[in-house]
């Protein structure tokens, strides 16, 4: 449907035709341009006095973009103002940005979105996302300009790591004059300390507090999307702490004095992860520079950093998806899969329940071996079977009849009864285990104080078979289980556990190479986003998988099914 009101631009008075509405927010609505592709329109729901007299003065100075020339906006900066009927200012022009090609940056963070809408984007292209914003923070500071309202919701990354900064017209812009029209909205949790529960649209904003904002989204671009004031309070209970609430106490569990206080949430990344210099900037940032702004690293200084830490990157041998830092001796993306942990950059996408390997396989005749074996210099290609080289008369499903010779139709039968008898001994002794299955249990055991599984104490009756790499421990299974509950389940992003009441075991089942079993967990949990922390009980049933050595969820599943 067409929307057409009475717009025009300012600067050459052309008509302005909206189409389709592409977004809408708390100030605007951006609409399709009918008369060029490549422009979207933003109009104010109620414009602000001063919003006409904001943009003049982004149309007057508008901050340099060198990733222009080749293709790519960098910041959505406005292009001319947009006037009705009575020429008032209601509005914008500024560049569209292509929804196919750009993806918000908190779904680049989560490894499980990650996975499913950039699989290709590794570690080293986190980090080169980190130092593009970095780059545009220190073209913006350079001008007089403050983002104010940093956030993970109006950044945009292309598959190439490019970064692009929408919601320009909410910055912090310096007058014609003097002075500065302020930023009125900001998220706590990206604000500094110092501007937490403030009126923003009575505070000038400094640089400074945008390089607080822009060290929490480097933390959470290389940690996997955790935010780096997110913890477990270690006493009352080991209950959650808001991030908010947090940094205006100024408790960071990796920080010296917030790590006495605090820990990390279950599975986070280890600190020890990220290149030294980085560990350093940001404990500069959130000790040092927390209730000294003059302490934070600067933009420019960031983008220094990162640049250095790039060209000290190393690839894992096993997995070329896996990038790390040269300071660690091994990959910790593979250790993390040793842990249970599902692999945040896969090199291939696995399926779920693979093929059975027994159908399809094909016999060969021996004399067909041979003859195959002599055909040197044609080599079959993954495409083609062993079919298309054959003759007609030796190719599998032939039109011929294959001489029976005497007594060949005996031995069949025998064969075939003795095939009968096997198969009623089997259904016997699966019939036999599966009656007297007795699933591995723990119970009453809290994360940090978890000793590996034992069968010490269970029943006499007989277990199910186990393969050679049996169970994982409880400290593997609660990492795995938290992990896939942050990341990979649908309460990623809103509930947290904290600790284990009780888990149960299952018995295995799934082919042998990839066994399966389903855990049965009680478990304590909060909400992420509440002021006031509540404990609640859940259950839930956890699907496990052996693959790549390593032990991880796969699904999360109703308590009834226990």
């Amino acid at each position: 449907m067409t929307y057409t009101p009475l717009l025009r631009r300012e600067r050459n008075s052309q008509r302005i035709t909206l189409k389709q509405k592409v977004a809408s927010g708390g100030q605007g609505t951006i609409y399709r341009c009918s008369d060029a592709a490549d422009l979207v329109v933003k109009l104010y729901k109620e414009p602000p006095a001063d919003k006409g007299a904001k943009l003049l003065a982004m149309l007057t100075h508008p901050p340099a973009d060198s990733m222009q020339q080749h293709g790519h906006i960098s910041l959505a900066w406005p292009i001319d103002r947009v006037l009705d009927a009575r020429n008032t200012c209601v509005g914008f022009l500024m560049p569209s940005i292509d929804p196919i090609s750009c993806i918000p940056l908190f779904q680049l963070y989560n490894p499980r979105r990650r996975r499913q809408i950039a699989p290709g984007f590794t570690w080293r292209y986190l980090l080169r996302t980190a130092r593009n914003l970095a780059g545009i923070l220190q073209t913006l500071h350079t001008k007089g300009y403050v983002v104010g309202d940093l956030n993970e919701s109006n950044i945009f990354v292309s598959t190439r790591a490019l970064v692009t900064l929408v919601d320009c017209d909410s910055m912090q812009v310096p007058k014609i004059g003097s002075g500065a029209f302020r930023c009125p909205v900001g998220k706590p949790e990206y604000t500094p300390p110092e501007l937490q529960e403030c009126d923003f649209g009575s505070i000038d904003r400094t640089a400074s507090h945008d390089t607080f904002g822009l060290a929490i989204l480097i933390f959470q671009l290389l940690m996997e999307g955790n935010h780096p004031f997110a913890g477990i309070r270690k006493a009352k209970g080991a209950s959650l702490t808001e991030a908010a609430q947090n940094i205006r106490t100024g408790h960071c569990p990796y920080t010296a004095t917030g790590a006495q206080l605090i820990s990390p949430p279950l599975g986070a990344l280890p600190f020890t992860t990220l290149p030294p210099e980085l560990q350093v900037l940001l404990k500069h940032c959130f000790e040092e520079g927390l209730r000294n702004p003059s302490l934070r690293p600067s933009a420019g200084t960031w983008y220094q950093a990162l640049s250095e830490a790039e060209q000290q990157l190393t690839q894992c041998r096993i997995n070329q998806q896996h990038w790390y830092s040269n300071h660690l001796p091994t990959c910790p993306w593979c250790a993390r899969m040793r842990l249970g942990i599902p692999d945040p950059f896969p090199t291939v996408i696995q399926q779920r329940n693979p093929p059975s390997t027994r159908r399809g396989i094909r016999t060969v005749h021996p004399a067909t071996q041979q003859k195959l074996a002599g055909q040197r210099g044609q080599p079959v290609t993954p495409n083609q079977s062993y079919r298309s080289q054959l003759p007609a008369s030796q190719a599998c499903g032939a039109a011929h009849k294959p001489q029976v010779k005497q007594g060949t139709l005996s031995g069949t039968l025998l064969r075939s009864l003795g095939s009968l008898l096997l198969i009623a001994v089997l259904s016997l002794t699966i019939l036999r285990f599966n009656t007297g299955q007795v699933p591995y249990s723990m119970g009453n055991q809290r994360i940090g104080s978890s000793p590996p599984l034992t069968t010490k104490g269970f029943s006499k009756r007989a277990a199910p078979p186990t393969p050679a790499r049996g169970y994982p421990s409880f400290a593997q299974a609660k990492d795995a289980i938290a992990y896939y509950y942050t990341h990979g389940s649908d309460f990623s992003g809103k509930n947290v556990i904290q600790h284990f009441d009780r888990v149960t075991y299952g018995s295995f089942i799934g082919p042998t190479d990839q066994p399966r079993f389903i855990a049965c967990a009680q478990y304590q949990y909060a909400y992420v986003m509440s002021p006031e922390v509540t404990q609640n009980t859940a259950r839930h049933t956890f699907t496990f998988q052996y693959t790549n050595s390593a032990w991880s969820v796969i699904d999360m599943g109703n308590w009834n099914s226990c």
